[in-house]
């Protein structure tokens, strides 16, 4: 079945990532527009309750969001980041299985001022699958995924821990010689082609 990645309304986010405390969750039930809500939860943090909308709503028009849907599907992440070139965006998407992460949209644009990661949560009941929530520390995020005890450093193309910065900078003009792992989706017209 086609089921094209994106993002709608509110989702609490999952106790297991919720002990995390890396993420921001904003609560907007009643709209689709749980990415900008997100983008400016990073652009835009409270210093308290940074799930609540009303801290964010005053910004909602600082992003241009020209030619752009909602709920929004992740292959317009390009049209957002020539919108807002200030801002490039990484999207992840949680492995329910393994729980684990993979990339969904890694940014071309490495050298913006902001530079966000972005995590498309999918709900297990089907009247509200997907939304998106702002990862404010992506060290809690992925690190236990190395025995290492001490701080992470992670690779934001591959999403591979380091024990140290040092062995980060040494991977990372190698990492990124090559495209970037990410899951490619068809769009709905392939897929009623394809067997």
């Amino acid at each position: 079945m086609f089921r094209p990645q994106n993002g709608n309304s509110f989702i609490p986010t999952p106790k297991w990532l919720a002990n995390r405390y890396c993420l921001v969750n904003v609560t907007n039930k009643y709209d689709n527009k749980c990415f900008i809500w997100s983008m400016l939860s990073a652009l835009y943090t409270a210093a308290l309750n940074t799930g609540c909308i009303s801290h964010y709503a005053k910004y909602e028009n600082t992003l241009n969001v020209d030619g752009l849907q909602f709920p929004m599907p992740v292959k317009l992440f390009p049209k957002f980041e020539e919108n807002n070139p200030s801002i490039s965006i990484d999207v992840l998407c949680v492995d329910t299985d393994s729980k684990g992460f993979c990339m969904l949209y890694n940014s071309p644009h490495r050298d913006r001022i902001c530079c966000f990661n972005i995590l498309l949560l999918e709900a297990e009941y089907p009247s509200n699958p997907r939304h998106y929530v702002w990862i404010k520390n992506m060290l809690a995020l992925v690190c236990r995924r190395s025995k290492h005890t001490k701080k992470v450093h992670v690779c934001n193309s591959c999403l591979h821990p380091f024990s140290s910065q040092q062995c980060l900078d040494q991977h990372v003009p190698h990492c990124i010689r090559h495209n970037q792992q990410q899951v490619e989706y068809p769009d709905a017209e392939n897929e009623r082609g394809a067997h």
